[in-house]
Order: C-alpha cells, then sequence, then structure tokens
C-alpha cells in the first residue's frame, strides 16, 4: 500500500474525485450560491442604473454654422420642440435638444447629452445660436433667442442644416 501512495503522490496531476469527495455537498451549494449572487447583483446594478428617460420621436440633425464665412468654434445650437407633450407619459416632457460646434463648425444635436441620446424632437421647433466671443456675444441678433427660426423636423431621417450666420451692419 505505501509503495501504491508514493506513486500517486508523484503523479502529476489533480485529483478531482479527491476534490469533490473533500469538499462535499454543502460546499458546491456554496459555490452555487455564491454564483448566483454574483450574478444576481450584476443584473441589478445594472436595472438600478439604467435610464428611465422618456423620449419622444427622434429624427438626427446635423450641421454646419458659420459667420461671414467662417466657422464658427465652440457655439452652442438649440433646437426647442413647438410641442413639448410626449404620447404615453404622464409628466415628461420633450427636451431643448443641444448642439456644440467643433473647430470646423460642425455640429450634432444632443437630445440628452447626459445619457448619450442624440436626436431632435420630431415636428416644429424653434431654434437658435448662443456663442460668447472675446467682446462678449458675437451672434447677430437674428440668430438669437429672440429671434429664434422655425424648423420643421421629419422622423426616419438625418436633417443637414447650415446655419449662416452674417455679422449685421450698425445704424447710424
Amino acid at each position: 500500500d505505501s509503495n501504491r501512495q508514493r506513486q500517486k503522490e508523484a503523479s502529476p496531476g489533480f485529483d478531482y474525485f479527491l476534490f469533490v469527495r473533500e469538499i462535499g455537498l454543502r460546499g458546491f451549494a456554496i459555490i452555487g450560491g455564491l454564483v448566483v449572487m454574483v450574478i444576481l447583483s450584476i443584473q441589478a446594478g445594472r436595472f438600478m442604473a439604467r435610464s428611465t428617460l422618456k423620449t419622444p420621436p427622434l429624427a438626427t440633425v446635423v450641421g454646419k454654422i458659420t459667420l461671414d464665412g467662417s466657422p464658427v468654434a465652440n457655439a452652442t445650437i438649440y433646437f426647442e420642440p413647438e410641442d413639448p407633450t410626449i404620447k404615453g407619459a404622464k409628466r415628461d416632457r420633450a427636451r431643448t435638444s443641444i448642439g456644440m460646434s467643433d473647430d470646423k463648425g460642425r455640429f450634432t444635436m444632443m437630445y440628452s447629452p447626459m445619457d448619450k441620446v442624440a436626436g431632435v424632437a420630431v415636428g416644429k421647433c424653434y431654434y437658435w445660436v448662443e456663442h460668447i466671443g472675446p467682446g462678449g456675444s458675437d451672434v447677430p441678433d437674428s440668430w438669437s433667442k429672440f429671434a429664434r427660426k422655425e424648423f420643421n423636423v421629419e422622423q426616419g431621417k438625418v436633417i443637414e442644416i447650415d446655419i449662416p450666420m452674417a455679422t449685421e451692419r450698425k445704424r447710424r
């Protein structure tokens, strides 16, 4: 017997039968329970972290903004829906979409930047531009919030819009 025992100890490999015998049925129940707890914890975390944002039908709106033919960087473009109601939602309202232009004047409208939801609410919207330059606001009055423009956003399309602003001449 001692000879066989030395041969078993000398042989490489893992003895699964001995492992199962050592752990036993309770051990496997504990390991299985831990695996189930980890899976349930992951699922609960995903459930709690998900967005509950109700959105209206959205369309993708991209474009380019220029001032006197030159691209405007860091301009903020707003699209506000005329009818803020969302079908099927009692308290939620459609949001104003926001876009920020890059160095080339290109922008993409975001419905909810924090949730990374791109788009603009479908339907009639009003849009305007804000930009603060070295000397204050350099957006012409015809593109400000008080002189907002009207735009009809259609569902199912990628809408490209150009905003060609021009410096307004002061009257004497």
